[in-house]
């Protein structure tokens, strides 16, 4: 079999007027990868939304579907065709992929807002109280009382900016026979309880039509039997057979008795929670094999955490003689300063404030980015708030120790990663 030969005669002008320059006029890449060998997923999901910081999105008055599938099979040979569920569809994501960037004005300039998870600067947790003094986190994994509904706290536009998150196609993935578990009265017993569950928590966010009508790949009120809206990667996520800590917990005592250490959902009954879930996999033939092949939830989050910070660039971290806080070219919302050895800071509502983080400068989400060398450390720039480790101990940001090794993490948004990197000060 020969190979496939693309030359720029082929490519439709509407990837040559607006892909060509960066990925090259036979896709070969330059300032963008090589689009060879991507998914159809990636290739289209790029297309339409992007990648925030590199690319523009283009829409189809500007990229037709038809030209867009007609390229993806000249440049890989392969027909354009959607591939199975994947691990980030389970939350509605797109591999590798980005949100777009969109610009406030003209005059402002690329990169004015930053744009993380959900095409809206991520939403810092908070606390939300109701007409009777019951207060709740506003925040991924967070709970209401047990048997209500976190809902009705009215703060789900909010946690949907906290985590990948858009709308995916509900479907039937289990394979199980839903008569058959619906005969079933132990078994609809305890998926009631497992219902009531997650509508106490901020999953109901994105996987209850009963409150969203955008509801991501799963939906606890659709069917007689939800669960079978899950395939076998997504019932061992639930199990706590792989781990979803990518998603941030609180702590039970501090989120009415609701544990997410354990499994995906949170639950006031962990083994209670683990059993059923435990029980599909039986039901669905998943052997221990299989799933010690499943990758963790999330696990671009993972690799942040995992992360080992290389040095810094010159001139990058905090100058010594004038203090100015430098991380390079772009821009960001948050800013850390860390000990050397502590874990890179990643997301709320537990990953993000890592032991060892000296001094944490948050941008408003109102406000514009910050630009790199334009304050000074322990310098709180305007709309900005900084975060200290022990406010009754110091003042400010505690002061840094000349010829010490510190890192310096800065992000887009929340969890969008811009600078990692080790400096002496």
């Amino acid at each position: 079999m020969f190979p496939i030969v693309i030359t720029s005669l082929f490519l439709s002008a509407s990837y040559q007027s607006n892909c060509g320059s960066c990925h090259g006029r036979t896709g070969n890449g330059k300032m963008g990868p090589d689009l060879h060998k991507v998914s159809f997923d990636t290739f289209s999901y790029s297309v339409r939304s992007g990648r925030a910081l590199t690319m523009p999105a283009f829409n189809e008055s500007v990229y037709s579907e038809r030209a867009l599938q007609e390229d993806f099979k000249k440049l890989t040979g392969e027909v354009p065709e959607r591939g199975p569920t994947t691990l980030p569809d389970l939350i509605g994501f797109e591999p590798n992929a980005s949100p777009s960037l969109r610009y406030l004005e003209q005059k402002q300039g690329p990169f004015a807002k930053g744009l993380g998870f959900a095409l809206d600067p991520f939403v810092l947790p908070y606390r939300i109280c109701n007409e009777k003094n019951v207060c709740a986190n506003a925040g991924i994994s967070g709970s209401s009382p047990e048997d209500t509904e976190y809902a009705d706290f009215g703060v789900c536009k909010d946690v949907r900016t906290q985590r990948p998150y858009r709308k995916v196609e509900v479907i039937e993935r289990s394979g199980l026979d839903e008569a058959e578990l619906s005969a079933d009265s132990k078994f609809m017993a305890e998926l009631n309880w497992v219902t009531k569950q997650a509508r106490s928590s901020a999953c109901s966010c994105c996987h209850d039509s009963k409150s969203n009508d955008k509801v991501a790949y799963w939906d606890v009120g659709q069917g007689k039997v939800w669960t079978n809206q899950l395939d076998k990667y997504a019932v061992a996520v639930f199990a706590g057979k792989v781990s979803s800590a990518a998603l941030g917990t609180y702590p039970a005592a501090d989120n009415f008795g609701f544990d997410r250490y354990h499994t995906a959902l949170p639950t006031t009954d962990v083994p209670r929670m683990q059993s059923f879930f435990e029980g599909l996999l039986s039901r669905m033939e998943v052997t221990d094999d299989e799933i010690q092949k499943m990758p963790p939830l999330a696990d671009f989050i993972g690799k942040q955490l995992r992360k080992v910070s290389p040095p810094c660039d010159k001139g990058v971290g905090v100058n010594s003689k004038n203090g100015k806080v430098n991380w390079g070219l772009l821009p960001a919302r948050y800013v850390y300063v860390l000990q050397a050895e502590a874990q890179t800071p990643v997301v709320t509502p537990n990953l993000d404030k890592p032991i060892g983080t000296l001094w944490r400068i948050d941008q408003s989400r109102d406000a514009f980015l910050l630009f790199s060398g334009t304050f000074k450390y322990g310098e709180v720039p305007p709309k900005a708030t900084q975060t200290i480790p022990d406010p009754e101990r110091f003042n400010g940001a505690p002061a840094l120790t000349k010829g010490q090794k510190y890192k310096i993490v800065a992000q887009f948004d929340m969890g969008f990663p811009v600078q990692n990197c080790i400096f002496t000060y």
